[in-house]
């Protein structure tokens, strides 16, 4: 078993760690890997356990992650909004002993629906009906390893369930980890999930894609997610969450760039699906990012890096972005919006982080009450305070997830009545909240079944 270090290039970047929170308020983690634009499959039970209250409450899928000593999540977390989980079975404890055979590993199999195209970012991997002896890999998140573990393996498909056995094994935490195999071009596949395993690790079970009915069904809820992207609000059925406010990232972006803050609702009821220069233009002419850059194009280039990046410009950067405004060949109004896309480095990561928590609070405005209140002057200074708290560590953006509710109830507290926008009306009934695992800590005995 081996690192892997790449965990941000192709096709490592699939592979996926999933914290989540049960009904019964206990954590866990397991493994899955991206497999269409906003799907992602794991083990079933990596997000269903009937001893700890049915299905996952709260979700949260790094992928590409690296989770020790401290987690690093290049892509950001996915599925703290809205989320559908279809099970390949209504429990994949048949017999309820906390204990995985064959006959109910091959059942052992979910996929997560997303809203947000989780494959833009990382890639997905093709998946095969592929019932066939041979060499292939293990990947997954086991509490045992130091982060992304792989090892190359000889997946045995003679079992008259719908499992391939491996004479190996990760550890517990790589359940829901992909199976893959690699074509003579190169391109690789998904062909079954970890299921099960020994604690000596000399032994695992494979959910396997081949099983009977398990074909049919993959392909038909891979493609019942796709209504889920681009929604405002969570649907019917098990494992359902989402609420508040999600933006484009791009309007997420600008929001960041000229205000150094999450959107609000009257932002994103106006500009979204408006044109990037459109924007920029309207954002940058606003009282808001006037008083807080000022218009001073040396003053200018400085606070737009203080806002993203948590320092001055330096010297060649400063020289470099008032040099290129001054020539024309990025307009004024577009220049904190081009210099946040063109963050490299350690401020590709404090932007990165700065989103992500930006990400969190709008999502957690999740009362007509809230998004209402979250306006005026003082309500957007409140929010950009959160923000700024949050860097390159990722221990500052743990920390920024962790306090989102009492972020938004102070931003609201501080709310001016000016400015405020139009009253959002929701249909409440219809939506769950969901908020993402800020205090998680791996354990090997969250997953008694098996890895």
């Amino acid at each position: 078993m081996l690192e892997v270090a790449s965990r941000s290039v192709f096709p490592y970047s699939t592979v996926t760690y999933i914290t989540v929170q049960w009904p019964d308020g206990t954590r866990s983690s397991g493994s899955g890997v991206v497999v269409g634009p906003n799907d992602v499959l794991t083990a079933m039970h990596v997000v269903f356990n009937s001893d700890r209250g049915g299905w996952a409450s709260e979700l949260a899928i790094y992928p590409g992650a690296d989770t020790k000593p401290v987690l690093k999540a290049p892509f950001g977390v996915f599925g703290d909004e809205i989320w559908r989980i279809n099970s390949r079975a209504s429990n994949w404890d048949v017999d309820g002993d906390g204990l995985l055979v064959d006959s109910e590993a091959q059942f052992d199999l979910a996929l997560v629906g997303l809203s947000e195209r989780i494959g833009d970012l990382t890639g997905w991997l093709g998946t095969r009906n592929d019932r066939s002896d041979g060499a292939a890999t293990m990947l997954g998140y086991p509490g045992r390893g130091t982060g992304l573990m792989a090892e190359s393996v000889f997946a045995d498909a003679s079992s008259r369930w719908g499992v391939f056995d491996i004479d190996s094994g990760l550890g517990a935490g790589a359940s829901g980890g992909p199976l893959i195999r690699t074509n003579a071009d190169g391109s690789t596949y998904v062909v079954g999930v970890l299921s099960s395993g020994n604690t000596s690790h000399t032994s695992s079970s494979y959910a396997a894609l081949f099983g009977q009915g398990t074909w049919d069904w993959f392909t038909r809820v891979l493609a019942s997610n796709d209504d889920l992207i681009g929604s405002s609000s969570g649907t019917d059925g098990a494992g359902v969450g989402g609420k508040g406010l999600v933006a484009p990232l791009a309007l997420a972006k600008a929001y960041l760039a000229y205000f150094g803050r999450p959107v609000d609702y009257a932002g994103l009821t106006f500009f979204a699906g408006k044109a990037d220069a459109q924007v920029a233009a309207a954002f940058d002419a606003s009282a808001e990012s006037q008083a807080l850059y000022g218009q001073s194009l040396v003053g200018k280039v400085n606070a737009i890096y203080k806002n993203l990046f948590n320092r001055e410009a330096e010297a060649g950067g400063l020289q470099h972005w008032t040099a290129t405004v001054a020539a024309g060949r990025v307009s004024a109004p577009e220049a904190a919006l081009t210099i946040l896309n063109g963050a490299q480095g350690s401020d590709a990561l404090a932007v990165q982080n700065k989103l992500a928590a930006a990400d969190a609070f709008s999502r957690a405005l999740d009362t007509p009450a809230e998004q209402a209140g979250y306006a005026g002057l003082g309500a957007a200074q409140s929010a950009r305070s959160f923000v700024a708290a949050v860097g390159v560590s990722a221990v500052s953006l743990q920390a920024a997830l962790g306090r989102v509710d009492a972020a938004v109830a102070s931003a609201v507290a501080s709310s001016s009545a000016a400015g405020a926008p139009r009253e959002a009306t929701f249909d409440d009934a219809s939506e769950l909240s969901l908020v993402g695992c800020t205090d998680f800590s791996a354990a090997w005995s969250d997953f008694p079944c098996g890895p």
